[in-house]
This record gives structure tokens, C-alpha cells and sequence, in this order.
């Protein structure tokens, strides 16, 4: 059946990402020094990330599986950048642009505006 059909389709997407952020996390962890507690991948619908930097907790939308692996690298380091800095002032754009330059750019890729 078609829902069938879209349960397997999501399956596939979940065990992708989250295959893609077991072995890309742990690669960004390391290039900041900023570590977390724990991960998940839910099912957004407005947000590509989200961090709880109290329990330092993040969570990733699923929607990411389907974007460019440079998409999951920004969200990667952008959701470990509030582990630092809990809003997007200039000390958090400071530390994007320290270890993605070109973050502006991917973001503009994720956002379909690129």
C-alpha cells in the first residue's frame, strides 16, 4: 500500500542519517572540543536542529537524509556551536565561521535558496 510504501521510505531515510551522523558527529566533536550527551532524529517539520544545552542533548530532523551530506555538516556543527552559546549572536557566528567559512553558503543550500 502507499503508507506501506512511505513507512518503508522513511525507515530507509532514518537508518541513513542515522548512520551518516554516527560517523560525522564524532568527527566535529573532536575538531571544536564540543561534546554531547546524546542525540536524536525525529520527524521536523520546521527546524533542521534543535540543542538543549543544559543536558546538551541534540536532536536532528529527518528531512536532513534528504539533503547534501555539507547540509548534515552544518547542522552538525551549528547545533554543537549552542552547546557554547545558547542564541545566534556574534559569538556563535564567530565559532561558525572558525570551523565552516563557508557556512553561509550551506545554509543557503539547506534552505533551498542556493
Amino acid at each position: 500500500t502507499s503508507e506501506q510504501r512511505h513507512e518503508a521510505l522513511t525507515q530507509f531515510y532514518r537508518a541513513a542519517l542515522h548512520d551518516e551522523i554516527t560517523r560525522r558527529l564524532p568527527v566535529w566533536e573532536a575538531i571544536t572540543g564540543l561534546y554531547c550527551a546524546g542525540w536524536q532524529i525525529r520527524d521536523m517539520k520546521t527546524r533542521w536542529g534543535s540543542c538543549t544545552p543544559g543536558t546538551k542533548k541534540l536532536r536532528f530532523s529527518l528531512a536532513l537524509a534528504r539533503r547534501p551530506l555539507v547540509c548534515l555538516d552544518y547542522v552538525l556543527l551549528h547545533e554543537l556551536a549552542h552547546l557554547q552559546v545558547p542564541n545566534h549572536g556574534n559569538e556563535f557566528t564567530a565559532l561558525l565561521d572558525r570551523y565552516m567559512p563557508n557556512w553561509r553558503d550551506v545554509r543557503a543550500l539547506l534552505n533551498g535558496r542556493a
